[in-house]
């Protein structure tokens, strides 16, 4: 019974770390972007916690599951640097159609979140738009 519950542990570490290799992996011509690739797997020990909350939301009309996580420091679960003013650098916006409106609303958005100097923050890229 103990040497089925290594297996499985085995098996599950293993499973986590592929699919963290192929969720987080990014191609090498991506290098300079420095994004963040967040991935949820179920039945984590955030999860088991009850850090992360499974919600029902609708994104372009189409009814979806996804994982909330509190964007504070979480100081009960030992959980520290989740909040906003520490995890956002700065935002790019575009190319896109409307970059000065997209920018006023990631500023308004990102203020009305408790982010400072908001305005500082979201910047527009100097890549030209080739829409449509």
């Amino acid at each position: 019974m103990v040497e089925d519950a290594r297996h499985q542990l085995v098996g599950r570490g293993l499973l986590n770390s592929l699919t963290a290799n192929a969720v987080a992996r990014k191609h090498p011509g991506f290098i300079e972007e420095q994004e963040w690739r967040i991935y949820h797997i179920d039945k984590t020990p955030l999860h088991a916690r009850g850090v992360l909350k499974k919600d029902t939301v609708s994104i372009s009309g189409r009814p979806q599951f996804v994982m909330k996580a509190p964007l504070r420091d979480l100081k009960e679960h030992k959980i520290y640097g989740t909040d906003l003013n520490q995890l956002i650098h700065s935002v790019i916006i575009g190319p896109t159609d409307y970059p000065l409106q997209q920018q006023e609303i990631f500023i308004n958005m990102l203020a009305e979140m408790g982010v400072e100097d908001a305005h500082e923050r979201v910047t527009l890229s100097s890549i030209p738009w080739r829409g449509h």
